[in-house]
C-alpha cells in the first residue's frame, strides 16, 4: 500500500509501523502470555531519545521488518493505511530474510 503521499515524522524514540500479513516461512514465533507477536514494516523513525544531554540513535531503520506485541502502539492512519505508532522499546525484534509465521 502506498503511504508516501503523507509525511509523518515521529518524535523522540517513536516508530511508525505498517502491519503486514503473516505468511508461512522460516521463523516461527511461539505465542506467550501477552498473545502472538505481530509483524510489520517500519515506515518512519524518530531521531531518538535524549539521555544525559546526548541523542541516543535509534536501532530500527526505515524499511526494517519487525516483530511487536499485539498491544503495542496506537493506531494512526497514514495515507489511508492503518498503521501503528509506538516507542522503539515496544519492538521485540528486527527480522531479516524469509517470512515470519506465528
Amino acid at each position: 500500500m502506498e503511504v508516501s503521499s503523507l509525511k509523518v515524522s515521529p518524535l523522540v524514540d517513536r516508530v511508525v509501523v505498517r502491519p503486514v500479513e503473516l505468511q508461512l516461512g522460516a521463523i516461527i514465533v511461539v505465542s506467550g502470555a501477552e498473545g502472538e507477536p505481530r509483524h510489520g514494516e517500519v515506515i518512519a523513525v524518530g531521531p531518538g531519545r535524549m539521555e544525559l544531554g546526548k541523542r541516543v540513535k535509534m536501532t530500527v531503520k526505515l524499511g526494517n521488518r519487525v516483530l511487536y506485541n499485539q498491544k503495542a502502539g496506537d493506531v494512526l492512519m497514514v495515507g489511508g493505511c492503518k498503521c501503528l505508532i509506538m516507542h522503539e522499546y515496544q519492538i521485540m525484534a528486527i527480522v531479516e530474510g524469509g517470512e515470519v509465521a506465528t
